[in-house]
């Protein structure tokens, strides 16, 4: 109706097909192309948005046994996958947001990489101090160090 300059009802009932003749629509084609292209590209961005939410936001975590102190220890194997397919989601949200088509899921998309930038870090440091702490548990847990 922007476009057109003109105004009609949309309703079922009343919205007929003359009323579209009537305005002219062939004189807009441009820009009614373009607001499809940028509408359908949009409706893409945010079906790739809710698949990347959907994916991240039921993320679980595993555990490995250690010792007789039950599950405490990060599986590294599992993580390490696990922080692929992190780089692998900020990367594809990083092209979202340079898409000219993200305007309306910008702030979203942002708060989503945001999200998955700090998940990635903490993890990455997690594993870090996790191999850090394995090594020297055995020094302290040794009854002659201790003294």
């Amino acid at each position: 109706m922007n476009v057109t300059g003109s105004s009609f009802q949309l309703e079922a009932n009343v919205f007929k097909l003359h009323h579209l003749l009537d305005i002219g629509l062939i004189k807009h084609r441009t820009a009614i192309e373009e607001i499809c292209t940028s509408a359908s590209r949009e409706l893409e961005l945010e079906v790739k948005l809710r698949m990347t939410e959907e994916e991240w936001t039921e993320q679980v975590l595993n555990f490995e046994h250690y010792k007789r102190r039950g599950p405490m220890y990060l599986d590294k194997t599992f993580t390490e996958r696990l922080l692929e397919q992190l780089e692998d989601a900020q990367a594809l949200l990083a092209q979202m947001l340079t898409s000219r088509y993200i305007g309306p899921l910008r702030e979203e998309a942002a708060g989503w990489a945001e999200k998955l930038k700090e998940v990635s870090e903490v993890l990455e440091q997690w594993l870090e101090v996790q191999d850090l702490w394995h090594y020297l548990e055995a020094v302290f847990s040794n009854p002659d160090t201790a003294k």
